[in-house]
C-alpha cells in the first residue's frame, strides 16, 4: 500500500536540505532527489517505490524520518538488492566490493581513483595528468581547452 500523505500547509517544507543539497519542496520526489550528485533517475524510483510513495508526490510533503532513514540505508546498507549495474561503485579497488556513493563521498572516491592512477604513471593516469582524453578518442581537431588562437596571415 502507498503511504499515506498528510497534505496540509503545515506539513509542507518548502526547502528541503538532503547531502548538502536545496530541494525545492513542489518537486515530484524523483526529480528532486535526482539533485543530490550520485542519484539518477533509476535510483531516484527505486527508492521512491521503497518508501511506497506515488510518482506524482510533492517531496515537501514526506515524512522526513522516513526519507532520511531510505537514503541513509542507500549510503550505508549493503546494497545486495540493487542489480551490480545500477550501482556506481563497482569491484572497488581495494577491496573488490560493489557499493553506491553519494555526495561528497562520491567526490572523494573518484580523486583518489585518479590520484591512484596518476601516481601509478599508468597510461589512463597519465593522460588524466595532461588533460587529455582518456578513452580512446581523436584529439588532433576536438577536446581543444583554454584560449582560442586564430590563423594569423603573413603580411606582404
Amino acid at each position: 500500500e502507498m503511504q499515506k500523505l498528510d497534505h496540509h500547509k503545515k506539513n509542507f517544507t518548502n526547502f528541503l536540505r538532503v547531502f548538502n543539497v536545496n530541494i525545492n519542496g513542489n518537486e515530484n520526489f524523483s526529480y528532486g532527489i535526482k539533485r543530490v550528485k550520485g542519484i539518477g533517475i533509476r535510483i531516484s524510483e527505486i527508492l521512491r517505490n521503497k518508501i511506497r510513495i506515488s510518482s506524482f508526490c510533492k517531496i515537501g510533503f514526506l515524512n522526513k524520518k522516513k526519507l532520511f532513514e531510505v537514503l541513509d540505508n542507500l549510503v550505508t546498507e549493503n546494497t545486495a538488492n540493487l542489480p551490480y549495474w545500477l550501482l556506481n561503485k563497482q569491484k572497488e579497488y581495494s577491496s573488490g566490493k560493489n557499493y553506491h556513493t553519494v555526495a561528497t563521498m562520491l567526490d572523494a572516491i573518484l580523486k583518489d581513483d585518479l590520484d591512484r592512477l596518476k601516481n601509478s604513471k599508468s597510461n589512463r593516469g597519465l593522460r588524466h595528468l595532461y588533460g587529455l582524453k582518456t578513452r580512446g578518442q581523436h584529439t588532433k581537431t576536438t577536446g581543444r581547452k583554454g584560449k582560442t588562437i586564430g590563423v594569423v596571415k603573413k603580411k606582404r
